[in-house]
């Protein structure tokens, strides 16, 4: 019976340990899976592949190695009868996690080692292990061949990792340089951009004080054409007066001419002419030269304008030279009339308007007396 239960115990144990196990192989095979993909030809790829399967492999037999004493630790709560078999579990695992200890401690001391003979001249370069290799390794848990696999590689591992840093450092001095150039550019277009921002800052600000003056200056041009507009329409009616006072103009001066003439005709039957006519506010003075074959008399006729009755005339004779008369001659025309007129004549004189036909008839017969 005790037999039986160490058997169970002893398989629930290693269907647990397989079970854990099975689990970290997958994990550690995805990551494989997923490094497959990069390249591994360069000593450093194959580096850290190799190393990483020796942690994957020591991090699950630690992990196993501990199950199995947590499993251990269990059974000698549980039942008396098994705690031979989990102290002698409890054993192996210790033993196997030493093991395990011990060969990290000798892979760590191993790295050292290597680093120790990096500048080695007499080490033989071998070729690369490939990922199958390293796969296969890891899949039988072959520790000591992926220890050695990692050793050949560090051995062939310091040409490459100077010429990588030599690169690498290059790369950096360039990209240092780039920095420093694209910092400065950027300083600059900073700049440029600061300053064409201020340009089109004062070119918006020129450009609203010239719309504002523009449209002031609008607004004044729009108010002289308003007014100019208004001249205009001033003008035209002016000009529609002038046009109408030309075309009376025009017609008095064909009434004028006609008057003239007529008063031309009337000249040359009767001798009698009116040249000028002046008014002030109480009368109208007529200027009248009446002609004959003895003397030329000039005198004036004073009518007065108010009233409706017609006022009496008052004549008034012009003692004054012409001005197309010499001295001598019309000296000798006023000796002439003072000798032809009678006194009453010769000064002013008021008589009625129905008397004026005989006034004229006297003045006539005066004029003509020497000649009869």
């Amino acid at each position: 019976m005790f037999s039986s239960f160490s058997a169970i115990s002893n398989t629930e144990n290693k269907i647990f340990m397989s079970e854990n196990e099975n689990n970290k192989r997958e994990s550690v095979e995805s990551v494989i899976t997923t490094k497959r993909r990069k390249t591994l030809t360069e000593p450093g790829n194959v580096l850290l592949d190799i190393d990483h399967s020796l942690s994957e492999l020591q991090d699950a037999d630690i992990q196993t190695s501990v199950v199995v004493d947590s499993s251990s630790n269990g059974n000698d709560k549980s039942s008396n009868i098994n705690s031979d078999i989990s102290e002698d579990s409890r054993r192996d695992g210790s033993l196997r996690q030493s093991n395990m200890l011990k060969n990290s401690s000798s892979k760590k001391d191993s790295i050292f080692d290597v680093i120790n003979d990096l500048d080695s001249p007499n080490k033989l370069n071998k070729p690369l292990p490939s990922f199958g290799q390293i796969s296969n390794a890891f899949q039988k848990r072959q520790m000591k061949k992926l220890t050695d696999m990692l050793r050949d590689v560090e051995r062939q591992l310091p040409l490459e990792v100077k010429k990588e840093q030599q690169a690498a450092q290059k790369r950096i001095s360039h990209a240092d340089v780039l920095i420093s150039k694209l910092r400065q550019e950027n300083l600059e277009l900073k700049e440029k951009l600061k300053h064409g921002k201020q340009t089109i800052s004062n070119m918006k600000k020129e450009f609203k004080e010239k719309e504002k003056d523009s449209e002031s200056e609008i607004k004044r041009l729009e108010s002289i054409i308003d007014d100019a507009r208004e001249i205009q329409l001033q003008l035209n009616s002016k000009i529609h007066e002038y046009e109408n006072f030309v075309t009376k103009d025009k017609q008095l001066e064909n009434d004028l001419h006609s008057l003239l003439t007529k008063s031309e005709i009337i000249e040359v039957l009767t001798g009698l002419s009116c040249s000028v006519l002046e008014e002030d506010a109480e009368y109208m003075y007529f200027s009248i030269k009446q002609m004959g074959s003895l003397a030329e008399h000039h005198y004036q006729l004073a009518v007065r304008k108010k009233g409706d009755i017609p006022s009496d005339i008052t004549y008034l004779p012009d003692w004054d030279k012409p001005v197309h008369f010499e001295e001598k001659d019309w000296q000798l025309n006023v000796d002439a009339i003072k000798k032809s007129f009678p006194d009453y004549l010769l000064r002013d004189l008021t008589f009625p308007p129905n008397t004026m036909h005989s006034f004229f008839n006297k003045l006539n017969k005066c004029l003509r007396k020497n000649s009869e």
